[in-house]
């Protein structure tokens, strides 16, 4: 897959070449010079919001794909009543998992953020206030952002996250000099569930399962009201793959 710096040095060269064919006699229509633009920009546009082609920044999207085990990945919570919920049935099962929280909210609910990390689960970094306006943040407001929900970590839960998800998984070049600046991974998924979206409980299910394999890194939500039954028929296949999770950095090796 095209890297942005390799598509936009490729567009460049396109673009001066047809300009200089032109000085010399060789016309082109103003179709010919739309073209390479709305393929740069569809090309940009794409890999903004589709953060497994790793388009703008590097990200880890999966584990490697043997032996048994995945992780489970919660955003934009935590939820005074899903979230505790979500942590009962992973106990049930004896999984564990990553929750991306937003920082807002975990100033907010202090000891359900202990709570996560008391049950042997992971927390990284979603934002402090996850809006829908992020990736149009200036580099210092994201910075700030980021910073904050990470000061706000280390003060509640006296420990540090180098994980970062970025809001709605969209990446663009102000969100990669943040990360470069704070030094952070950014961990992405190659299973969502658009549990979000689709109110069907059983279709989103059959979506994660039908993905899920070693190495997989799923995307869930433990905002949503029906995560508790999604959550739990997806352990309950796992079981039967004898699929186990685990906390995303044990998954991708990153302690």
């Amino acid at each position: 897959m095209l890297k942005y710096p390799i598509s936009k040095l490729l567009f460049t060269i396109i673009m001066v070449m047809m300009l200089s064919l032109d000085m010399y006699g060789f016309s082109f229509s103003a179709y010919w010079y739309a073209l390479p633009v709305i393929l740069f920009l569809s090309l940009v546009a794409m890999g903004s919001f589709l953060i497994q082609w790793k388009f703008f920044i590097e990200s880890k999207n999966n584990g490697v794909r043997e032996g048994n085990r995945v992780s489970l990945t919660f955003d934009d919570g935590p939820h005074e009543v899903y979230t505790n919920k979500v942590l009962d049935i992973l106990d049930k099962y004896n999984a564990k998992a990553t929750f991306f929280c937003v920082g807002k909210k975990l100033q907010n609910q202090p000891a359900l953020a202990n709570e996560i990390v008391n049950r042997g689960h992971s927390i990284g970094n979603h934002s402090y206030t996850h809006q829908y306006k992020f990736p149009m943040f200036t580099t210092k407001r994201m910075i700030d952002e980021i910073e904050k929900t990470n000061s706000i970590i280390e003060i509640i839960l006296g420990i540090k996250t180098n994980l970062f998800r970025p809001p709605f998984g969209v990446t663009n070049p102000r969100i990669v000099r943040a990360i470069n600046h704070i030094q952070m991974e950014v961990i992405g998924w190659n299973v969502r569930s658009y549990d979000t979206v689709d109110d069907n409980i059983e279709n989103v299910i059959k979506r994660v399962t039908k993905k899920l394999m070693a190495g997989g890194i799923v995307l869930l939500h433990d905002n949503r009201e029906n995560i508790s039954v999604i959550l739990e028929g997806i352990l309950k296949y796992m079981k039967e793959q004898k699929l186990k999770s685990v906390c995303v950095e044990d998954l991708l090796k990153l302690k």
